[in-house]
């Protein structure tokens, strides 16, 4: 199954977002540990920001960009957000 084929699934089964989870918690983690430099707080924005997708992955449409570039924007704003 490609990786469209599972966000599709995924806007109707939390259990196939679990496998969008397993493929970018790492990459989205890395970015925000990078970013804030503390290992809990990147934890804490991963999780809000995996939870954000889930939450508004039926509005999510593939439109030629990959879905982790919209998991990494969701990721930076919620890095804007904690250093607000």
């Amino acid at each position: 199954m490609n990786e469209e084929e599972v966000i599709v699934q995924a806007k109707t089964d939390p259990e196939a977002f679990g496998r969008l989870y397993d493929a970018y918690y790492q990459p989205i983690f890395g970015f925000l540990y990078k970013r804030t430099g503390n290992a809990e707080v990147a934890k804490d924005l991963a999780s809000e920001t995996f939870f954000q997708a889930l939450k508004n992955i039926r509005r999510y449409e593939c439109r030629g960009k990959p879905f982790k570039s919209w998991l990494f924007a969701i990721a930076a704003a919620q890095a804007g957000t904690y250093f607000r």
